[in-house]
């Protein structure tokens, strides 16, 4: 479903004006191409995003919104910005990416399963799924390297203003 650039303001809380002038700016593209008749035209992924946009502009400037999703772009983050749960303290911007926490620790424990608990095993003629000493120190190393990992993207990560 398409919504017309007068909609999507009411729908969003912002202005035709503001509208355009984010797409003028490259803060935010519509996923649709434009009507026939040149008309802009949002989708509801693109209403979602624009109200977070909307509600961030509240809370804090353009440029650090910018900001933000310049950084988002330059870790390769390309997904459509609804994608995104966005949050400001007033003072900056920052994205919240619980997701991605979640599938890299699902994935460090799915990895530890199989390494040192099925393949190490099977390739040493051992029997599976023994906690032994040897088992809780490949554990201990995953929990060390996940810390490691968690630290860096927060680093990373960190609010654009703040790099």
């Amino acid at each position: 479903m398409a919504f017309d650039v007068r909609l999507t303001a009411v729908l969003t809380g912002t202005t035709v004006p503001q509208l355009r002038r984010w797409r003028q700016r490259g803060i935010f593209e519509p996923e649709l191409p434009d009507s026939e008749a040149g008309a802009l035209q949002y989708s509801y992924r693109d209403l979602m995003a624009l109200r977070a946009i909307a509600f961030l502009r509240a809370k804090v400037s353009l440029q650090k919104i910018r900001a933000a999703l310049s950084v988002l772009r330059k870790l390769s983050y390309n997904d459509h910005l609804s994608a995104y749960t966005f949050g400001a303290d007033g003072r900056s911007v920052g994205v919240h990416l619980v997701i991605s926490v979640l599938i890299g620790l699902a994935y460090g424990a799915l990895w530890w399963v199989l390494g040192p608990l099925v393949i190490m095993p099977l390739m040493l003629g051992m029997p599976l799924f023994t906690m032994d000493a040897m088992a809780m120190l490949s554990l201990m190393g995953h929990l060390v390297y996940g810390l490691v990992l968690a630290l860096v993207a927060v680093r990373v990560l960190k609010p654009a203003h703040e790099q």
